[in-house]
């Protein structure tokens, strides 16, 4: 997204409707995100969802018992890492981390399903 505001700023700026300072505030934006400066962000975000989604876990498990949930707790690391199985499982875990939370209520199909990209 950012390299695609870069685009749009230089096709602006080609037309003569931006400035060298907005080409310079995009191109900036854009650096940000490169991989030697948005990996840190990235994995820091990573390891701390993780360790969100780990927590959650553990208290689905007081909530609905050990049986609520359809997959071992080392699942909840192991199946963001694990190819062809990051497709599916984590939104197994996910959504049944909500139905152990809130037994009376499903698991929201579409938000969970825009969460995971399928809405």
């Amino acid at each position: 997204m950012a390299d695609w505001r870069v685009y749009l700023v230089v096709e602006h700026l080609l037309a003569g409707t931006a400035t060298i300072e907005e080409a310079q505030v995009a191109a900036d934006f854009s650096n940000f995100f490169s991989w030697w400066k948005g990996l840190p962000v990235i994995l820091v975000t990573g390891v701390v969802f993780l360790c969100w989604l780990w927590r959650a876990r553990l208290n689905a498990e007081s909530l609905g018992g050990p049986g609520s949930q359809r997959r071992v707790r080392g699942w909840v690391v192991a199946s963001w890492m694990t190819p062809v199985a990051n497709l599916w499982i984590p939104h197994v875990i996910v959504t049944d981390v909500w139905k152990a939370s809130a037994p009376r209520r499903s698991a929201p199909g579409a938000l969970l399903g825009v969460w995971w990209g399928r809405g």
